[in-house]
């Protein structure tokens, strides 16, 4: 049976914190990314693209970002591809 989240977050009791999925095992890791920067770009409540920067407050054109773009269907998501360049840039990169 696949794991499937909508949401890449999870709340610890106090905070929201960064999650990330394995789409081959489904196994979920927190994100350690405490001095980075983090953005997210959902539509209609599906996550589209998750990015990480290690530098605090990277500039979006800086190709150092990593970029998760997550393909969902009608039970969640159903792919995660992982790229490196800029979050600006990030619909044009090579995804297959």
């Amino acid at each position: 049976m696949p794991v499937t989240f909508r949401r890449m977050y999870g709340w610890t009791g106090s905070e929201w914190i960064p999650i990330t999925v394995d789409a081959d095992t489904g196994s979920i890791s927190v994100i350690k990314n405490k001095n980075g920067d983090t953005r997210i770009e959902y539509s209609s409540g599906d996550i589209l693209y998750f990015g990480t920067h290690v530098d605090h407050k990277a500039a979006e054109a800086d190709t150092g970002w990593v970029i998760n773009k997550y393909t969902t269907g009608a039970d969640g998501i159903t792919r995660i591809e992982k790229l490196t360049g800029s979050w600006t840039g990030r619909a044009a990169l090579d995804w297959s």
